[in-house]
């Protein structure tokens, strides 16, 4: 059995391995940034290389990516729609930077457009990030969907 907690990055990938270490914990769960904020500061080389390192001497058995929170493949706006595509094979990029092999994300919502509009809006958006270099570059990375 597998028993993890979502940690923080904040002194950096690796330490987030550290302190599940410290927490006898086999599963974690991270941000790749600012879960609050579309912007998302690059993965050095050097970070990336020292997470892997890290994680391949630990106890820890699974990582899945989680994104950002302000992600809506549901919205209707056709700008934050856009945006979260973008900002969605992003996070498949830095997930398979990293080495991690899962990326979970919230589907949105349709914000009164219906959820036939919804769901439509939702299947038009991971087609479109499956059409993407991120995909393509990293196809061991898979994408879990959360409901809401």
């Amino acid at each position: 059995m597998l028993v993890g907690f979502h940690l923080s990055i904040g002194r950096g990938f690796a330490k987030a391995v550290d302190s599940a270490e410290e927490l006898g914990i086999t599963a974690l769960q991270i941000f790749t940034h600012n879960a609050a904020a579309w912007q998302m500061k690059p993965i050095s080389v050097d970070a990336a290389v020292a997470f892997k390192h890290r994680l391949a001497g630990s106890s820890v058995r699974y990582v899945v990516v989680h994104t950002g929170y302000l992600l809506n493949l549901a919205s209707p706006d056709d700008a934050l729609f856009s945006r979260s595509i973008t900002a969605l094979a992003e996070e498949i990029a830095r997930a398979g930077r990293l080495g991690i092999t899962h990326v979970v994300t919230h589907l949105g919502a349709h914000k009164g457009a219906g959820r036939k509009t919804g769901i439509a809006r939702i299947v038009a958006g991971l087609n479109q990030v499956i059409a993407t270099g991120a995909w393509a570059q990293y196809p061991r990375v898979n994408l879990l969907l959360e409901n809401t």
